[in-house]
């Protein structure tokens, strides 16, 4: 959480600010932003490992769902094997065809 400035402004509103005015107003809001910038910066810094660790998660996840998906294949198999069927062809297997060319006959 970002800070609030402690002291209260001394004036209620609207008036006209001398140079110094201006310089003190400046000063502070340096001040202030030194202070909040260690504070956003880790901020950010948590949002990123946090993110980090989400993806790690998920493709933890993802592999974790890709081997039992290959253990169940597996697992059909033997059985069929078993059986005496013959295997069932895996998707993707099929060779694609070549298209004959324009004759130039």
């Amino acid at each position: 959480m970002i800070p609030t400035p402690a002291e209260r402004q001394r004036h209620a509103g609207p008036r006209l600010l001398s140079v110094e005015d201006l310089e003190d107003v400046r000063l502070g809001l340096v001040r202030r932003l030194a202070e909040t910038e260690p504070l956003l910066h880790a901020a950010r810094l948590r949002q990123r490992e946090a993110a980090q660790a989400r993806r790690a998660q998920m493709a933890r996840t993802a592999a974790a769902n890709a081997r039992t998906r290959t253990n169940v294949e597996k697992k059909s198999e033997r059985k069929q094997a078993a059986a005496g069927k013959p295997a069932a062809k895996k998707p993707g297997g099929t060779r694609a065809t070549r298209r004959p060319g324009p004759s130039t006959a």
